[in-house]
């Protein structure tokens, strides 16, 4: 329950970090597509636990098991992905809109797998190393 409660909390974290504007053509275009949530601090997720992440060029759809479905502009440059504006909620679990995400953390893509490294002191522990897999 406790790795439950931390992976939500997580989610809900990374939910509100994404967004886009000025970024580099390479790293927009490396990040486009559709990555799915495989392991959080080495851990595999739980079955019916999912968390998917939808690129466009500066938009991310984030849907999961809960019953919310946001879109946020998000920018990344350097390697940082960074949170501009919710652009859209839509479900009764969506956490508080905020136009000023901020960052989010640095990230890799490594063939079809991106990694973002999230910290917030509100998290036990406050670093968390999410993994995804394009699909």
């Amino acid at each position: 329950m406790k790795k439950l409660k931390i992976f939500l909390k997580v989610l809900i974290i990374a939910t509100f970090m994404f967004t886009s504007c000025e970024k580099s053509e390479v790293e927009s275009n490396s990040l486009i597509g559709t990555w799915a949530l495989t392991s959080v601090n080495g851990q595999q997720i739980q079955v019916g636990v999912y968390l998917k992440w939808t690129f466009t060029e500066n938009t991310v759809t984030v849907t999961s098991d809960l019953d919310c479905i946001e879109v946020i502009q998000y920018e990344a440059i350097g390697g940082i992905l960074k949170g501009i504006k919710i652009i859209s909620q839509e479900g009764s679990q969506c956490g508080v809109s905020n136009d000023n995400i901020g960052e989010i953390g640095p990230y890799t893509i490594d063939g079809n797998t991106l990694s973002i490294i999230i910290t917030d002191s509100e998290l036990d522990p406050p670093t968390a190393t999410f993994l995804f897999t394009k699909i």
